[in-house]
């Protein structure tokens, strides 16, 4: 009887027909429905199995490593996430799952490497925002922990948590009043109607499957309930928002923020939306509520100083600027555009010391450089002007605009010729920069290159076909190169378009005299002197 089993199992073997192991993907595919079920005993031993049939199966080591981490097998765990990150990079979720594992053994600084790819991604994984903020709080990047939690609170604005979170950074920041009205959201939020909440999750779910029909029915739930708890309204605004849904959003803001007109959150949101549509006087009357309300908020006070900025009013965005800067000496927006106000406000020195502050941490950027050049300008500062802008072409030598400061700071230091190379790198990077363009003419009229100064006075009016600088000098260029006729074309042609101007008069009547026309040119020298009497002096 032995004998004949042998026989028949040495058969199998022979023929091929024994029945084959399970393949790792067989294995993962079962491993998977355990996981599901919550059997992560069952799902390890497999995913095992797996793996050391295919040790480089990025779907089995990571599936392993989320097993090893729901067991709290932490250093497993870690194992099998950095090889999926090793494999197959960038592997987002697995560096989300790393971060989570070295926030949970206290190593917060590691965990915000792990955690800010898969938190900045287009799509970011999971919580992975909320973790970020928690990392940064840990490792006292407060301004960090605050921007990240910010953005997982419009991710889930119904959270709690993340409010309470937000507390504490506010805390941290010496900004109590923000601080309570976190606390007072998370508060409410946690003792919300659970009815209300699960709309709002179910909201948000088909927003972003865009199923358009159910998703309205619930918005106008929300908005027509005359109970409908302001956080709610709120929540629900924010994620219209974030969808990108601004004209949507606008209402559940209006509502809550007639409901509650103290509530700090319903008139910021209502003023930013309200911005954002570009409908900017209307926005200033919540957003100057919000600043009132919370004057510690440097949001509030950066978009209030927006409307004032967008509607030309720069003595009035002083004041929400300088909180701004004050709250958060970080921003190097913010910076920026005080730096900006002051020089528009006529207060160049205080915004040298705003920019030179700003310039001293980080990468350079440009923008600062071209604002500090007009600083020094508006303090007849020319050598420090000078400076700078030479500092801009070296740092930025792809900008045409550094090249032309650099051309512009030459000629007000009387270097006519050493301004030449850099009007003409201007012109080169960027042959639309009007300004070079003119700035090339010029020089090379006072060197004599006539011919050269002409086609740059060309290009100009090609340009801007009414540029007053450029007409008078076309017209100088054709007088020097004893086109007489010429320049009085351009001359004639101009003054109908700036008939106020007595610099073509002036040059007219010199051409008409040359010309040999007396009484024109006669003319044109009594209309100049009147021009002249009108002018301040």
């Amino acid at each position: 009887m032995l004998r004949l089993v042998y026989l028949g199992f040495l058969a199998l073997v022979i023929t091929g027909s024994a029945p084959a192991a399970d393949s790792p993907s067989d294995l993962l595919a079962q491993a998977e429905t355990l996981i599901k079920a919550d059997n992560l005993d069952g799902a390890r031993k497999l995913l095992v199995t797996a793996r050391q049939a295919d040790p480089e199966n990025v779907r089995v080591r990571y599936q392993l490593g989320y097993v090893f981490f729901r067991e709290r097998h932490l250093d497993l765990a870690k194992a099998e996430f950095t090889a999926v990150v090793n494999l197959a990079p960038p592997a987002l979720y697995s560096r989300y799952y790393l971060g989570r594992i070295a926030l949970l053994e206290g190593h917060p600084k590691e965990a915000a490497q792990w955690l800010e790819p898969a938190a900045h991604a287009e799509s970011p994984v999971l919580d992975a925002l909320a973790q970020l903020g928690k990392a940064c709080f840990e490792s006292g990047r407060t301004d960090d922990a605050l921007v990240a939690l910010q953005g997982a609170s419009r991710q889930a604005p119904w959270d709690g948590g993340l409010h309470y979170q937000l507390g504490r950074v506010y805390q941290r920041l010496g900004q109590p009043g923000l601080a309570r009205d976190e606390f007072s959201i998370s508060e409410r939020l946690k003792s919300a109607d659970r009815q209300a909440v699960e709309k709002l999750l179910a909201f948000s779910q088909h927003l972003n499957k865009g199923e358009k029909e159910p998703a309205i029915s619930i918005y106008q739930d929300l908005i027509h309930n005359q109970h409908a708890d302001p956080d709610m309204l709120i929540s629900l605004g924010v994620l219209l928002a974030n969808a990108g849904l601004e004209n949507e959003a606008l209402e559940p803001f209006r509502i809550a923020a007639d409901h509650a007109p103290a509530f700090f959150q319903a008139q910021y949101n209502c003023g930013l939306t309200l911005l954002k549509l570009g409908r900017t006087a209307e926005a200033e009357a919540p957003l100057s509520s919000a600043v009132h309300l919370q004057p510690e908020s440097f949001d509030a006070n950066s978009a209030l100083a927006l409307v004032y900025i967008e509607q030309g009013r720069h003595a009035d965005a002083t004041g929400p600027l300088e909180a701004a800067h004050r709250l958060r000496p970080s921003s190097t927006r913010i910076a920026g555009l005080l730096a900006s106000v002051q020089l528009r406000t006529g207060k160049p020195e205080n915004a040298l010391a705003v920019l030179r502050k700003a310039m001293t941490p980080g990468p350079p950027d440009s923008k600062f450089y071209f604002l500090l050049i007009e600083a020094f300008q508006a303090t007849k500062n020319n050598a420090g002007a000078l400076k700078a802008a030479q500092d801009a072409a070296r740092l930025f030598p792809d900008q045409s605009q550094a090249h032309l400061f650099v051309a512009q700071a030459l000629l007000r230091a009387g270097r006519y010729q050493d301004a030449r190379p850099s009007f003409e790198k201007a012109v080169q990077l960027d042959s639309g920069n009007i300004e070079a363009q003119l700035g090339l003419a010029e020089v090379l009229q006072k060197k004599g290159d006539t011919e050269a100064s002409l086609e740059s006075y060309r290009a100009a009016l090609k340009l801007d076909p009414q540029n007053l600088v450029a007409q008078i000098g076309l017209a100088k260029d054709f007088a020097l190169l004893q086109r007489f006729a010429e320049a009085r074309n351009v001359l004639e042609a101009a003054i109908p378009q700036h008939p106020g101007n007595s610099a073509l008069h002036f040059e007219l009547a010199r051409v008409y005299a040359r010309l040999g026309d007396s009484a024109r040119a006669a003319e044109q020298t009594r209309i100049f002197q009147q021009l002249r009497e009108k002018e301040p002096q």
